[in-house]
């Protein structure tokens, strides 16, 4: 059986675009970490850190880059669903009086 539309004969042109962005949101952590890694050095003169202590900031670090970015996707997911029940709250409230007006026109 052959469907109307096939992703073999029509690939969307804009995978390209979000294959770009996702390895670029996978590089993204690393490259981090890793420019914190090279400042090291200076955050441990700054601060007069002994080894301990630079680990406790990069544990803190990582620590807090973890948690902001699964609290920030949680975040994001409750925004976006929050949007959408406000815009549909929002369609019934103004479509409430055409349809009691309609219920009334028909009976």
């Amino acid at each position: 059986m052959r469907h109307s539309f096939d992703v073999k004969d029509n690939p969307d042109p804009r995978r390209w675009i979000a294959l770009v962005i996702l390895l670029v949101g996978a590089f993204l952590p690393p490259l981090d970490f890793f420019i914190v890694n090279v400042a090291l050095p200076s955050i441990r003169e700054d601060f007069r850190a002994s080894a301990a202590a630079m680990q406790l900031i990069i544990s803190g670090y990582a620590t807090t880059y973890a948690v902001m970015l699964i609290t920030g996707a949680g975040w994001e997911t409750y925004m976006v669903v929050e949007m959408f029940f406000c815009q549909e709250c929002s369609g019934l409230l103004l479509l409430l009086p055409y349809v009691d007006l309609r219920g009334l026109l028909l009976f």
